[in-house]
């Protein structure tokens, strides 16, 4: 777990929201990877990528778009 996610995680507990981490892997078609993304949070019913610079965003936008 990097810093940032620790950090969001910290701030998931906080707020005492249930969540999971890394808990789905997603295929994305023939000619990409496959992504998993950091976080599911149960109460918001959503997935959640966690970034903690540019550079990173960039990277994983290549990703999922």
């Amino acid at each position: 777990m990097t810093d940032s996610e620790y950090r969001y995680a910290s701030q998931l507990d906080l707020e005492k929201k249930l969540y999971f981490f890394q808990p789905k892997e997603f295929f994305l078609g023939p000619n990409r990877s496959r992504y998993r993304p950091d976080f599911y949070v149960v109460e918001d019913n959503c997935f959640v990528e966690v970034v903690g610079t540019r550079q990173a965003y960039s990277f994983q936008r290549k990703n999922i778009d």
